[in-house]
Order: C-alpha cells, then sequence, then structure tokens
C-alpha cells in the first residue's frame, strides 16, 4: 500500500446565503484556532523537554522513567497528551474533537521530527502561520456520493450525533489529474481515505484529501535500469541500461520562454515599488506580484508533474524496475547549468519518486561525475570525448552518439560496482598526475 495527497477544490453545498456564510465562518472559525493552538501545543512540548533536561541534570541523576513520572506529575497528564489535554480545555466548545486530537498528533508528530535539532540549537521551534490546514480525522467525511449525470461529489463534514454536518461539493472542472477516479474508488471502498485536513487559499477551499491506495502489480524487469540526464538542450533524456531504448523529454525553449518571461515581469514590477514607498498604488503592485509568484509556482508544478509522467509511463513500456536520476546538489550558478538552475529540479525528483511508488520501481540518486566524458561502450574517460554539447565521439574506440544519450546510458549504470571503481580509478589517477 502506498499514501498519496490530492488537492481538490470545494465549497459549502447550501442553497440558503445566510446559512451557508455560516458555515464559512464557522469553518473560517476552526482555521483560527487550528493555527493559534498549533503553536501552542509545540511550545508546551518544547517547555516539557526542557523541563525533562532541567530534571536530569545536576549531581542526582534520576532515571528517564522517573523523569517522565515527574512530567507527568507537573502537566497532570502523559506526556504525549500534554498538547491534546490543553487544546482540550481550551477550545472544548470551539473545536470538534475529531479536529483537537488529530491537531495534537500532526503539531506532536512534526515537533518530534524537528527536536534534536531544537534542542541543540541548530533549528527553532517550528512557527506555524495563519491558514495552515485544518486537520481531521476521517471518519468525519459522511455521505459521500457522486451527483446524477455529473463527476462531482458531495458530502457532509464535521457532524456529530446531534448536528448533521457542513455539506459540501467538490469543484473537479476540467480534472485534468485523476481526482475523479480517485473519488470513484474512494466511494466503491477500492481506496481508503486517511486522516486529511481542509486549507483556505485565496478565497478558496481546498480538500487535502490523504488517500491509501494499493500498489498496482506490474512486470518489471530487475536487471533494466533507466538513466536520466538533464542536459541543456533537451532538458531531460531517458536512457535504458540493456538496450538502445531511449527518450527525450521536455523542450528547452519552451521552459526557458516561459519562465525567462514570467522573471522579467517580476523585475519589472519589484523594480516598480522601489519608488512606490506607501498608498494605493503599492498595494495593488503587492498583489500583482503575489499573483505573478503564483503564476510562476503553478506553472514549473504543473511542466514537472507532466514531465515526471513521461517518465514514469516510458520506464514502465520499457519494463524498467530502477531509475536512476543525476543528484545534481550544489549546481551553483555555472552558465552551463543555466537550465538547470531556473528549473525546480529537486521538486521534478521527488514527483517521480511518488509516481514511481505507487507501481513498485525504486528510484535512486547517484552522482554524474564523469557520466558526459565516460564513453558507455568501451569505458574511456576523456573530456575531448564530448566534441560539442550535443555531439559524443569516443577518442579509443570511435564510437559516435547523441551525448545526452550516451550520458544518460552512463548514469543508468552509476550504482553499480563496477562504474564505481572506475570512476575511482580515473580520478586517482587524475590527482598522482597533478602531483
Amino acid at each position: 500500500m502506498i499514501i498519496i495527497t490530492r488537492k481538490v477544490e470545494i465549497f459549502v453545498n447550501e442553497k440558503d446565503n445566510d446559512q451557508r456564510k455560516n458555515f464559512y465562518k464557522q469553518l473560517r472559525d476552526y482555521e483560527y484556532h487550528t493555527f493559534k493552538y498549533a503553536n501552542q501545543i509545540v511550545q508546551l512540548n518544547y517547555l516539557k523537554d526542557i523541563l525533562r533536561t532541567g530534571l536530569g541534570a545536576g549531581k542526582n541523576i534520576i532515571t528517564p522513567k522517573e523523569i517522565s513520572e515527574k512530567v507527568s506529575t507537573i502537566f497532570e497528564c502523559s506526556e504525549r497528551n500534554i498538547g491534546y489535554k490543553f487544546i482540550n480545555e481550551e477550545t472544548y466548545n470551539i473545536l470538534p474533537s475529531i479536529i483537537r486530537s488529530t491537531l495534537n498528533s500532526v503539531i506532536h508528530k512534526n515537533y518530534n521530527s524537528d527536536k534534536k535539532d531544537v534542542l541543540c540549537g541548530r533549528k527553532s521551534i517550528r512557527n506555524y502561520r495563519r491558514g495552515i490546514p485544518i486537520p481531521f480525522q476521517s471518519a468525519t467525511i459522511n455521505n459521500l456520493k457522486k451527483l446524477d449525470n455529473n463527476k462531482n461529489y458531495t458530502f457532509t463534514i464535521f457532524g456529530t450525533r446531534k448536528t448533521p454536518g457542513i455539506p459540501m461539493s467538490t469543484r473537479l472542472g476540467r480534472d485534468k489529474s485523476d481526482n475523479e477516479t480517485i473519488l470513484d474508488r474512494i466511494a466503491s471502498g477500492e481506496y481508503k481515505m486517511c486522516d486529511s485536513s481542509i486549507q483556505f487559499k485565496k478565497n478558496k477551499l481546498f480538500f487535502l484529501m490523504v488517500v491509501k491506495i494499493p500498489k498496482e502489480i506490474t512486470e518489471l524487469d530487475e536487471n533494466k535500469t533507466l538513466g536520466i540526464d538533464l542536459g541543456l538542450n533537451i532538458p531531460l533524456y531517458a536512457s535504458v541500461n540493456t538496450t538502445n531504448e531511449s527518450l527525450a523529454i521536455g523542450s528547452r525553449e519552451n521552459f526557458l520562454n516561459q519562465r525567462l518571461t514570467l522573471k522579467r515581469r517580476k523585475k519589472d514590477l519589484q523594480r516598480n515599488l522601489r519608488f512606490n514607498t506607501g498608498g494605493r498604488g503599492r498595494k495593488q503592485k503587492m498583489k500583482a506580484l503575489d499573483r505573478l509568484n503564483t503564476t510562476e509556482n503553478n506553472w514549473v508544478t504543473t511542466y514537472n508533474h507532466k514531465l515526471s509522467k513521461q517518465v514514469i509511463e516510458f520506464a514502465l513500456k520499457t519494463k524498467c524496475k530502477t531509475i536512476n536520476i543525476e543528484d545534481l546538489k550544489g549546481i551553483g550558478n555555472n552558465i552551463n547549468t543555466f537550465v538547470l538552475s531556473n528549473w525546480s529540479y529537486f521538486q521534478l525528483q521527488q514527483f517521480i519518486t511518488d509516481k514511481a511508488k505507487k507501481y513498485g520501481i525504486t528510484v535512486n540518486k547517484v552522482t554524474p561525475k564523469y557520466s558526459s566524458q565516460r564513453c558507455f561502450e568501451c569505458g574511456h574517460i576523456d573530456r575531448d570525448n564530448r566534441k560539442t554539447q550535443e555531439h559524443f565521439e569516443c577518442t579509443n574506440c570511435g564510437h559516435k552518439d547523441n551525448a545526452d544519450h550516451n550520458a544518460a546510458k552512463n548514469i543508468s549504470i552509476a550504482n553499480t560496482k563496477e562504474y564505481k571503481k572506475l570512476i575511482k580509478k580515473h580520478s586517482d589517477s587524475k590527482t598522482i598526475l597533478v602531483d
């Protein structure tokens, strides 16, 4: 089983205008108190750990069990339930219990992942801003059903034994993703919904749907690996290690034209803001800048989704069990990485990894060292092998190839012992020569 999160726009499905406004106000109140108490839960957990540190210090050293007992006595509850006890007392009539308990679990989990760095001083305690998602247990979603002759779904949320809850409806639009299919399978019981959340964003309401789905069983070859190279002329080049099957994905011109156009518009707005120190004009320009940032982020995200989808489809077509991706940490501002520095490559890596999990495909990040200089046919490494950005010709065996295709083939075997040994040997010999 794998867990995925999908974002679906929803709205209050109530015809009475006054009642609809009341429901939205109720959700906004939930949002405010979720934000408020999320920060207080974090602070309580931090206070608890500072107290534990103080109790464990000094001459009279006591056991961890004794420390836990003392902390529990001070807070009058178990350590894990400190946050829940607090918000339960503070918000009993404000937040439903399904929000209180889920909120405490989420914040507790996030704090524990940060705790080591926080207590060492490497990190500050997490600060939650207004507008964070409102978490809830999946059981609060009731009466999920599809509208007749329509792809949208209706359901109720935050209902109790005494109240029916808030009526909601999805707004899928053109549904470029497969959200409709996922909702269909949740309704049929094929997929299981986990604890999820709702969130206000730009006066729109979204359902952040967390779903547990089974891995799709596909026949994949353990010996086949797909190598992915990032190039300047072709953003992404994929090659299979055991065959000549390859695929060029994306367009450099397409990507850069769109991205750089947005960047220029942002730069112009930022330049104009320098001369607007206040007033309505500045506010309007700030709103325009926010819209541009959102447009840019949405465009890049959509672009990376398309590329990652094509990668996975090609991996399934060629039956590759493994995908090797260049690990480009610290690519810097080198002119040769201009495309990469303007591309959210790490987001693309994550999208490929997430989509691969669904089919049981393993994704590895590998060091691309000498991948553009090594001949895949004979293994000879030479800077002169790469004649131009596009053309590769081995100085040893004369093998000619597309430079990106050759690099992708090398990346497809970059995690093997033989390749690593060869690279190390070459690096050592270079060091000796320099000395």
